[in-house]
């Protein structure tokens, strides 16, 4: 039997895939504002994918305009099924220091997972994460956010940049 948290999250995600199986393209854009992939993504004309090679999306998600994704910073951005990225929305790899000590951050990396906002804990404020490419003494982290996901109007997400006790 499954609890009541487990319940609520079950629900949500039927009603979110519902709604992109019923809708076949965003509703208040016409046809020619998308681009239709292979995989029923509709991406915006007017979204800004940064080194497209490394920006991988499932399908059956949606990009509105103006959303920046930046496959630009050497690390790969996989994006899950039926995923809705709002108006304003930038997608960035967290770019970290290289070390050769195993404890500093930039090894033993975890990454970003169905979360509509990350923050390595290295950026100034959550509010305002760093969105340069690296440097030759920095590393980008692979992003991965999880099928099923809802990203509201004008949010910054990283990928999450954490150390591992061995």
């Amino acid at each position: 039997v499954p609890d009541s948290t487990h319940r609520r999250r079950l629900d949500s995600a039927l009603v979110l895939q519902a709604s992109f199986t019923t809708t076949k393209m965003p509703s208040s854009q016409s046809e020619s504002d998308y681009i239709r992939t292979t995989t029923q993504n509709y991406i915006s004309r007017s979204a800004n994918l940064l080194g497209a090679s490394n920006v991988r999306i499932k399908g059956k998600s949606i990009v509105q305009p103006n959303v920046t994704i930046h496959g630009d910073y050497g690390a790969s951005v996989h994006i899950g099924r039926y995923c809705y990225i709002d108006e304003g929305v930038v997608i960035a790899p967290t770019v970290v220091p290289i070390s050769s000590d195993p404890m500093l951050p930039g090894d033993n990396i975890g990454s970003g997972s169905s979360s509509t906002q990350a923050d390595d804990g290295q950026s100034s404020s959550p509010s305002s994460p760093t969105t340069t490419p690296p440097s030759s003494n920095q590393k980008a982290i692979h992003l991965q956010i999880g099928s099923y996901t809802h990203i509201g109007s004008n949010t910054q997400v990283q990928s999450l940049s954490n150390t591992q006790v061995q």
